[in-house]
């Protein structure tokens, strides 16, 4: 007898415990209509207000990261860092300058010898100098004992001055470096708002730099279907259509799965690809739609969706 079965308005369930394999099953969590972006896009910005001197780059430029893009009017920064670095090794000379303290300690050994040697003479013919002679040549043996300190000192003040000086010289350096603009990434000059002999202000935005060769892709999981675990470090398959029904394929991995849930119980995932060029262009410009399949690794102990036919052990819902 023959069993008919009537799918209109009955939900179908089949369902697999282990099939039979040690390995694990691969699913797809497949994510349509994902954001593509650029992992890094930077507003670079003038450190210093000035008349733009020169500027090597123009839109559709690729640069370097720490890539001169920018020279603002540095003339006066300039001499100043001259001037300071000038000071700077004055004091330097000073500080290693020991002629002082060799001076000093030489003064004391002869006023020393003076003091005994009329010790001496007075112990051989007795007041043959004055006392008062005595204690003079006392009071010059420990006033040049003193001044072997007060050099000593002056040495060291003279060390401490070279490090001000050379401080003075480093603000004075980093003032007249911050005239100059570099690249703090690797990417492309996607707009430039101002041309070389303009005036611009400290903190105005003079270019935007968008890294082209590693993009993200974002997409959002419904929590109801998937846990967090399932998708963290994942790797996946991004599918972007191009014109002429052309699709390209790129290998990624997922980077970052945010914790905060958001509307309709869902969170967002970004994965993080390797972006290539054709006929010298980037491929992939941010903007764009992509659908994002993510390899979700499940134990063999996990149920997996089989078709109808495949599975003897069918169940019917109603």
């Amino acid at each position: 007898m023959k069993t008919v079965l009537r799918y209109s308005g009955i939900f179908v369930m089949i369902t697999a415990m282990g099939a039979g394999s040690d390995s694990p099953t691969i699913h797809e969590l497949l994510l349509d209509h994902c954001r593509v972006i650029a992992s890094s896009d930077v507003e670079l910005a003038a450190q210093m207000s000035g008349v733009i001197k020169s500027m090597p780059v123009k839109e559709g430029s690729e640069v370097s990261e720490g890539e001169s893009v920018l020279k603002i009017d540095d003339t006066q920064a300039r001499i100043s860092s001259k001037l300071a670095e000038m000071t700077w090794k004055q004091a330097q000379e000073r500080s290693l300058d020991t002629s002082g303290v060799t001076f000093s300690k030489a003064s004391a050994l002869v006023a020393e010898s003076e003091y005994k040697r009329a010790l001496k003479t007075n112990e051989a013919v007795p007041q043959a100098i004055s006392e008062i002679q005595i204690e003079k040549y006392e009071m010059e043996m420990k006033k040049a004992q003193i001044g072997i300190e007060k050099a000593i000192f002056d040495q060291k003040q003279a060390g401490w001055d070279q490090e001000i000086r050379e401080k003075e010289f480093q603000v004075a350096k980093a003032n007249q470096n911050q005239h100059y603009l570099t690249s703090p990434i690797n990417g492309m000059i996607v707009k430039k708002n101002k041309s070389v002999g303009e005036w611009v202000t400290q903190g105005e935005a003079v270019f935007r730099i968008v890294n082209l060769e590693i993009m993200h892709v974002e997409g959002y999981i419904d929590l109801s279907r998937n846990d967090i675990q399932e998708v963290i470090n994942r790797e996946v398959k991004i599918e972007i259509k191009m014109a002429r029904n052309r699709t390209v394929t790129f290998s990624g991995k997922i980077i970052q799965v945010n914790m905060m849930v958001e509307a309709g119980e869902k969170i967002l995932v970004k994965a993080e690809m390797v972006n290539r060029k054709e006929n010298g262009e980037w491929l992939i410009i941010p903007g764009m739609s992509a659908d994002m399949r993510i390899q979700l690794n499940h134990s063999e102990n996990d149920q997996k969706v089989l078709p109808i036919t495949q599975n003897p052990a069918a169940r019917i819902l109603y």
